[in-house]
């Protein structure tokens, strides 16, 4: 089974060919892993901080087909990794729809500190599309309901 801890350390020391090389062969590899989209989302975070644009943007789309779609938690992270990659790229109208995504993924894994940083990513990405207000009420509504649930829940 690739280590994909390993391979994002990798990645985070530009060792891009070690990094590839713990993933293991796109064709096998990702079947041997629990979560074969975290497996996808983890090689196109790679392949997007080589450089490899072209590569990355198919792993993302590679990673969005075999997603188990009752995965909360692993919908919203791959959502948010690729509407990152998104902005990156200037594809603003993109990024709010796929942080859309990234947000009812969160809200529906109830992990918190997910849904509020896919909250700060689609005001970001509102932001850059020049939509203040809706950018506002994005982070706004999160952390209220954020805020909510933890009173109730008496935290």
């Amino acid at each position: 089974m690739p280590d994909l801890s390993a391979a994002f350390q990798a990645m985070q020391r530009r060792d891009y060919g070690a990094a590839h090389a713990l993933l293991g062969d796109p064709l096998t590899a990702p079947g041997t892993y629990a979560v074969p989209s975290e497996w996808w989302r983890i090689r196109a975070l790679i392949c997007n901080a080589a450089g490899e644009v072209a590569d990355a943007a198919s792993a993302f789309e590679a990673g969005l087909a075999v997603l188990d779609r009752e995965d909360g938690a692993a919908s919203a992270r791959l959502h948010a990794s690729y509407g990152g990659f998104l902005i990156n790229q200037e594809r603003w109208w993109d990024a709010v729809e796929v942080f859309g995504h990234a947000s009812h993924a969160a809200r529906r894994s109830g992990d918190t500190l997910t849904r509020l940083s896919v909250a700060y990513n689609l005001a970001w990405a509102h932001l850059l599309t020049g939509e203040v207000n809706r950018a506002a009420t994005a982070v706004e509504r999160e952390v209220l309901a954020v805020g909510r649930r933890g009173s109730r829940s008496g935290r």
